[in-house]
């Protein structure tokens, strides 16, 4: 059945992946459940098709963004190889369904650039208190995320070798930041 195949996989993708990828797929995989009423009977991996994956995709679109829709287009392609793979399928039928294009409102949306320093000093000196301050700062110097740099301790500030020692949420990558001497007069 389709449901006990997407937990085996999930199981899987747990053990290879990184923690907050895994968490995207299993949300991405309970939808998928959830949009055919997926139990232990039924349905089977080998009776969903293209159109399926479509009505699916499709609905998950009406809810979420061009991009989001397309990546759980992905995960489901992930998912339908490791069926191949293990011949439980004969063919993936998300690569029979397009990917979604972005609308024009979506495009001029994504093409995202960096502040000026005339945005930046304009954002600081509008900030209400010296967390966003901090904040302003700590993401203008070392490009950490909003949520890195909020749970920053201060044990993995440096300040005698003037470095940043952080893991990353997101990748879980250990980072190793030079700290610029306006975030360092700062922060002492």
């Amino acid at each position: 059945p389709l449901s006990v195949a997407l937990d085996d996989w999930m199981e899987a993708v747990e053990t290879s992946t990184a923690a907050t990828t895994a968490k995207k797929y299993r949300t991405e995989a309970k939808q998928f459940a959830k949009f055919l009423s997926a139990t232990t009977a039924g349905p089977m991996v080998e009776e969903v098709d293209a159109k399926t994956i479509r009505r699916f995709l499709s609905d998950r679109r009406k809810n979420t963004s061009t991009s989001t829709a397309n990546v759980a287009k992905k995960i489901l392609s992930g998912f339908f190889e490791s069926q191949l793979k293990e011949e439980i399928i004969q063919a993936n039928p998300v690569r029979l369904v397009d990917s979604f294009k972005e609308t024009s409102v979506e495009k001029r949306r994504a093409k995202r650039r960096a502040f000026t320093l005339a945005e930046v000093k304009l954002a600081f000196s509008k900030a209400p208190d010296d967390f966003w301050r901090y904040m302003l700062l700590m993401g203008f110097f070392t490009g950490l995320r909003l949520g890195d740099g909020a749970c920053l301790r201060w044990g993995s500030i440096d300040f005698d070798t003037g470095f940043i020692r952080e893991t990353a949420a997101k990748t879980e990558k250990t980072l190793n930041i030079p700290m610029h001497s306006t975030l360092s007069t700062f922060l002492r």
